[in-house]
């Protein structure tokens, strides 16, 4: 039975009455309540009612088309409890750094993997991944740092020309002040000039 697939017999797909005519209605199977109701009273041509007579075979119930049982693995102390007649399925919701170490023990224990086909193809491809992200992580690290240093940079130049600016506005504003000083001190030097030309012209016209 194990060797070769299980072929079930082929059951109706149960959904609620109106679930075909009515897009807003869920296909999700719900019991008919209602007095009138065609599908309750299983006429003919309805929807049809899950019973006993549509369950499948003692033998192969719960089992899968390769004729094993499934086990639900959440994590790795959960491949210890796997028997031999039994498979391990990797629950949906579980993160890539974990499903590879579960894959890997699994593959120790020789545990065949029901929702994965090639193990090692599988954990290469998430190491692949696993060092793509890496390194790209460390390329936005850096980016960061350039940037980072280019900002500081930036304000010490900024800061830097500021304070050059600083200065020559004081300078043009202590010079501007100096400037009148200079011309006073200009003006008492020329000052004995002026009177001794004038009398120097006194004399020569009183002459």
């Amino acid at each position: 039975m194990k060797s070769q697939n299980i072929i079930r017999r082929k059951k109706p797909e149960f959904i609620r009455q109106g679930g075909k005519r009515y897009k807003r209605l869920a296909k999700v199977w719900r019991r008919p309540r209602g007095l009138d109701s065609k599908a309750r009273r299983s006429f003919k041509g309805h929807e049809k009612l899950p019973s006993i007579g549509y369950g499948s075979n003692r033998e192969i119930r719960g089992l899968n088309r390769h004729g094993f049982r499934e086990f639900l693995v959440k994590t790795i102390s959960d491949l210890d409890k796997i028997k031999k007649s039994e498979v391990a399925v990797i629950q949906r919701k579980i993160g890539n750094k974990k499903r590879v170490l579960i894959l890997k023990k699994a593959k120790e224990m020789n545990i065949r993997v029901y929702n994965v086909k090639d193990v090692d193809g599988y954990i290469k491809k998430i190491d692949e991944n696993f060092l793509k992200r890496k390194t790209e992580t460390k390329k936005k690290i850096e980016i960061r740092k350039q940037m980072k240093e280019k900002a500081v940079k930036e304000a010490e130049d900024k800061k830097t020309k500021e304070n050059k600016e600083d200065d020559k506005t004081k300078e043009a504003i202590t010079g501007l002040k100096e400037e009148p000083k200079a011309k006073a001190e200009e003006k008492q030097q020329d000052q004995p000039i002026k009177d001794k030309t004038k009398e120097l012209h006194r004399r020569v016209s009183s002459a």
